[in-house]
């Protein structure tokens, strides 16, 4: 065979995760895979779980093919595809407990959500896999169920965030609460600041 011909090759590759090694690692602190291997090549995944780069402040999951070997010309193609469990236990210690647990079974496919509209819900959920540091609250509000205000809208989602301790959403929440405070609002906002510990939001209202 020519030396400068080309050789394709494809191949998938499934890593499994232990999330609970995972759960005091640092940014920069990852999980490197077994070995496997792809058109002659050997690779591996190195996955961290609070991200690479201390820049990004633990935002965003990191995950890299590493071909192991040096000086070859090679060029992949790849996707990855991460369970929605583990993005979910990765951002949330409530979900955590719930899908991972020392009580939880190993096969649960499912979490029961009570008390909580499906729209902010969902809302959450947006945030937690589509996180780019803002919230737009009038997009969340065409899927809403009922015919609410924004604020009423951003109260609930902010006890959902306390909920579950999605801290980066309740923080933002009750950011964009105080800028809303108004005279029909604040005695609701100021109960909600007390019950759910928004020191700053409850400043704002007195």
């Amino acid at each position: 065979m020519d030396s400068l011909s080309m050789v394709t090759a494809t191949g998938c590759y499934q890593f499994k995760v232990d999330h609970s090694k995972t759960h005091n690692m640092g940014i920069g602190e990852g999980i490197i895979s077994p070995k496997f291997r792809v058109g002659q090549h050997d690779w591996t995944i190195e996955y961290y779980p609070q991200g690479y780069e201390k820049k990004n402040n633990g935002e965003y999951v990191s995950i890299y093919l590493v071909l192991e070997r040096e000086y070859v010309d090679v060029r992949a193609t790849f996707e990855f595809e991460l369970l929605d469990k583990l993005i979910l236990a990765a951002q949330s210690p409530v979900f955590e407990a719930e899908l991972f647990g020392s009580m939880t079974e190993s096969n649960i496919d499912c979490v029961k959500i009570n008390e909580m509209m499906p729209s902010v819900f969902k809302a959450m959920l947006d945030f937690i896999y589509m996180y780019n540091g803002s919230l737009s609250v009038i997009e969340k509000l065409d899927d809403c169920e009922e015919s609410i205000s924004s604020t009423t809208f951003l109260q609930h989602l902010l006890a959902a965030a306390d909920r579950y301790a999605v801290e980066k959403l309740k923080a933002i929440c009750e950011y964009t609460l105080v800028k809303s405070i108004a005279l029909d609002t604040v005695l609701s906002t100021l109960e909600l600041a007390e019950k759910h510990n928004c020191s700053e939001l409850k400043k704002d209202c007195l």
